[in-house]
């Protein structure tokens, strides 16, 4: 569901765990593609860099850069330098060569991800179009809702919760 319709629907807003945030995630993956079929449209896929090592090694110099100019002075030195060394090993330098001014560059590191965005959320837009054309809203919800009870098999819900809610 769209984060727009997300957010003003307290009814689709359900309280998970961390875990079950990513079980949740990991799932909505299939029925993302089930309705971008539907809707002859096409996912960028978020996750295509992350195939990448060197990229993966990129990104995670800038969460190391982001988190010694942040938190350094709540590190131990042991850490600082495991984390500067890691950083160092990644481009190749002295864990002695990994200056502030090193650091700092790191994190101004842009993330290919977000150059798909705009693509991802075209998509998103679409298949929400797809419904509303055939005023077919309530449709998806419902889809959504059921996917979630059949992948999730949740425990608790609220009371008054229902997968055929159209409010």
């Amino acid at each position: 569901m769209p984060t727009a319709y997300k957010s003003h629907i307290p009814h689709d807003t359900l309280l998970l765990c961390y875990w079950c945030h990513i079980k949740s995630n990991t799932f909505d993956s299939t029925i993302r593609k089930k309705l971008f079929d539907i809707c002859k449209t096409n996912e960028v896929n978020p996750n295509e860099y992350r195939k990448i090592p060197a990229y993966v090694k990129i990104m995670r110099s800038k969460s190391l850069a982001q988190t010694l100019l942040k938190s350094r002075h709540k590190l131990p030195d042991k850490i600082i330098y495991e984390l500067k060394l890691e950083i160092a090993e990644i481009y190749n330098i002295k864990p002695n060569r990994v200056f502030d001014s090193f650091l700092e560059t790191l994190v101004t590191i842009k993330s290919l991800k977000y150059e798909n965005d705009s693509q991802h959320n075209n998509a998103a837009k679409k298949v929400v179009e797809h419904f509303l054309e055939r005023n077919a809203l309530n449709e998806l919800k419902t889809m959504w809702r059921q996917h979630f009870l059949n992948t999730m098999k949740p425990k608790y819900l609220p009371t008054l919760w229902s997968v055929s809610y159209d409010g």
